[in-house]
């Protein structure tokens, strides 16, 4: 991993996935948050700037969709990679997602908790 400390936002309602993500982000050395009302989101990305943002689109207090609509209508996240990080998709929403300013989609059983950091580390470090 490179000197930077990454910042990780996780926008995830399910306590066992935010503490799976959460253990292994922080044994790689990024600073983790997350979220799952788009109030509380947005106060983490004003305050800390996260370098990428990773969208579950099954959230009980609002839809992931919802948020990601807010986010391209909002402008708050034009400069911070957002991916749509879920098991819920059909392939046909690929198109509809990076419309609406994501930049991708990861499904959540394609990728191991370690596995994903190292994807992360990797498309972070050719962006600097």
């Amino acid at each position: 991993m490179s000197n930077k400390k990454y910042k990780i936002l996780m926008v995830e309602d399910d306590i066992d996935q935010i503490m799976m993500y959460k253990m292994q982000f922080e044994m790689d050395g990024f600073k983790f948050f997350n979220g799952k009302k788009y109030v509380e989101i947005k106060e983490i990305i004003e305050k800390e700037n996260p370098d990428i943002i990773l969208l579950d689109l099954l959230l009980g207090a609002e839809a992931g969709e919802d948020i990601l609509k807010k986010f391209k209508t909002e402008k708050i996240t034009d400069k911070i990679p957002v991916f749509v990080f879920t098991n819920l998709k059909d392939e046909k929403d690929d198109h509809k997602f990076l419309e609406m300013g994501a930049r991708g989609y990861w499904p959540k059983t394609k990728y191991l908790p370690r596995q994903l950091s190292e994807k992360i580390t990797k498309y972070l470090s050719k962006k600097v």
